[in-house]
């Protein structure tokens, strides 16, 4: 029974950004960016909250194709360098290193 109460007021009172219904992904946050809405300290915040899974470094991945941002390289070769293979990881570099006058993130 309290186990039935906990999950009703959950569904019920939970905002949907805090249930995960409704989030922003980072196509959405670029566009933002791109269009002026938000500031570059957004995406960051927004990067620094990515859950540290394998879904979100592949939704990152994506993003490269299409943006040339060095903040979600760094996120992808310092935070979630433990979840992509060797091969991803060479190729956000050399990609990095061809498109940015910037040392390799997480390297010094």
């Amino acid at each position: 029974m309290l186990a039935t109460t906990i999950f009703l007021c959950y569904i019920l009172f939970i905002p949907n950004e805090l249930k995960g219904e409704n989030m922003k992904t980072i196509d959405d946050i670029i566009h933002e960016y791109m269009d002026d809405e938000i500031t570059i300290y957004d995406v960051s915040d927004y990067l620094d909250n990515l859950p540290l899974t394998g879904d979100s470094a592949y939704a990152l991945l994506d993003a490269t194709d299409t943006f040339d941002m060095p903040e979600i390289y760094e996120k992808l070769l310092t935070d979630f360098a433990d979840i992509l293979s060797v091969e991803e990881t060479q190729m956000l570099k050399e990609k990095f290193l061809s498109t940015f006058d910037l040392p390799l993130p997480g390297e010094n």
